[in-house]
């Protein structure tokens, strides 16, 4: 609704600059799945010069946010396979577990203290501009709040969160599924294991609290 009380004001007050189309969808939260194929189906209606994607919010303490960018986000699935079929846990002492070889691979991609150590990660990384680490010297970061709010066991990974949050790459795992999942106990181990992880590219993300 503000940005359609936005336009109102603008053709009340002039008019606009230029023709303005304003493209909504919801499901981000999914992946988008159908927004591609609602992207070729109407690309003479959706023709433009130039495309604005922008956000904002209100924070925990009640400012209102604007987002000045983000970090580009990419996800992909990982799997090994070491055999056709489970087997049982005996035969660990010397058959190969595909489940201990997915965590090996994961646990080479960076260190303890989140260094992403694929090769190349972090060429083309620029230095924040001193305007970029004004702007996010104004921005709120509740630390302690999202502490509490989360019920985070264990400390940051850093010790400036609020800059990270904005020029920090990151590579995590959203989500880990072995061959046995449930409540019960299965002594064999999995052929194929799929973890799913998402790396996020490094473009800074600045969020810059309202002055009124």
């Amino acid at each position: 609704m503000s940005r359609i009380t936005a336009m109102q004001f603008m053709y009340d007050h002039g008019g606009y600059p230029c023709h303005i189309k304003f493209v909504v969808e919801g499901e981000e939260e999914i992946g988008s799945i159908h927004f591609n194929d609602y992207v070729q189906a109407h690309q003479a209606d959706l023709a433009c010069d130039a495309c604005v994607w922008e956000g904002g919010s209100i924070n925990e303490q009640g400012h209102f946010t604007i987002t000045g960018g983000v970090k580009g986000c990419v996800a992909f699935d990982m799997s090994v396979q070491t055999a056709d079929v489970d087997m049982h846990s005996s035969m660990a002492a010397y058959v190969d577990n595909a489940a201990w070889r997915m965590v090996e691979a994961l646990n080479s991609i960076r260190t303890p203290d989140g260094h992403i150590k694929v090769d190349g990660y972090y060429d083309h990384i620029e230095p924040i501009s001193q305007s970029g680490r004004d702007a996010v010297a104004k921005m709120d970061f509740d630390a302690a709040g999202i502490r509490e709010r989360t019920g985070m066991r264990t400390a940051f990974t850093t010790d400036d969160p609020k800059m990270a949050s904005v020029t920090t790459p990151t590579m995590t795992i959203n989500a880990l599924r072995p061959g046995i999942t449930g409540t019960a106990s299965k002594p064999s181990f999995p052929a194929t294991p799929r973890p799913k992880s998402t790396a996020a590219s490094c473009r800074a993300k600045t969020r810059i609290p309202s002055t009124t």
